[in-house]
């Protein structure tokens, strides 16, 4: 091989090589930017400062987030057409094992913390979260 086919070998295999450290640096960024998300959908999300896992009983997430934007279940409260979620979404209805709404602790609460973030709709059974659903930006 002559000294000019070695050059243009020996330029093929650095772009080869400068290609892919550029592909493995931007595999890695996404994977970092993506990584938020993915947790935010395993079963917590962050409240300010704190973190709200599933499990978490009601006085923790009180705690943590301060009181929600709207609640419903429980005794007394009424499930009905959410104001947070809007008007031509039907909130979400509260029900226990016997069929009855609002009984035995069970209570849905909504959070929403203006309209650069997404509406959380936390879910309690017996006083601990169940379940988290993230609706639109709220307002």
């Amino acid at each position: 091989m002559s000294l000019v086919g070695r050059r243009r070998a020996s330029i093929q295999r650095e772009r080869l090589e400068r290609c892919r450290a550029f592909s493995i640096a931007i595999a890695c960024m996404l994977v970092a930017a993506l990584a938020p998300a993915a947790r935010a959908t395993d079963g917590s999300f962050i409240c300010g400062r704190k973190v709200v896992v599933l499990g978490d009983s009601a006085a923790d997430v009180l705690s943590r987030c301060g009181p929600p934007t709207q609640r419903q279940g429980g005794r007394g409260a009424r499930a009905g057409r959410s104001k947070v979620l809007g008007d031509d979404v039907p909130s979400p209805r509260v029900r226990t094992r016997h069929g009855a709404r609002g009984q035995r602790g069970e209570e849905i609460w909504i959070y929403d913390f203006g309209s650069r973030q997404l509406v959380r709709v936390l879910y309690f059974v017996g006083g601990r979260l169940a379940r988290i659903e993230v609706g639109g930006y709220g307002g």
